[in-house]
């Protein structure tokens, strides 16, 4: 279990303006990984399920479906297994991509 570290309005008052951008992604990112450091009363805009297991970058993404990590970004309100972050951040669900590749037509 993660320990929870309680936040104050002083503590989110000493995070440097600089490095506010570069941190939110990477809490969004973590609550996806590991929902229940959301608060229940909190709901998330892309809720993570159960079985979305390991979340993948664009990159690793495109690796995996032999397509360019564009194609990821272009086609993700399309892709069921992408979770948009930010406006330039997507993670994609591993298990998700491998069900696509099992139940697409083989070339």
């Amino acid at each position: 279990m993660t320990a929870q570290i309680p936040v104050s309005s002083d503590f989110v008052a000493s995070i440097p303006r600089e490095h506010i951008p570069a941190v939110i992604p990477a809490l969004v990112a973590r609550l996806l990984v590991e929902p229940e450091l959301a608060s229940p009363a909190a709901p998330s805009s892309a809720p993570a399920t159960q079985d979305e297991g390991p979340m993948l970058t664009p990159d690793e993404a495109a690796t995996v479906l032999r397509r360019p990590r564009r194609w990821i970004y272009r086609n993700a309100k399309r892709l069921p297994f992408v979770r948009r972050i930010s406006r330039k951040t997507l993670l994609c669900s591993e298990l998700g991509i491998r069900r696509r590749l099992a139940t697409r037509k083989a070339v």
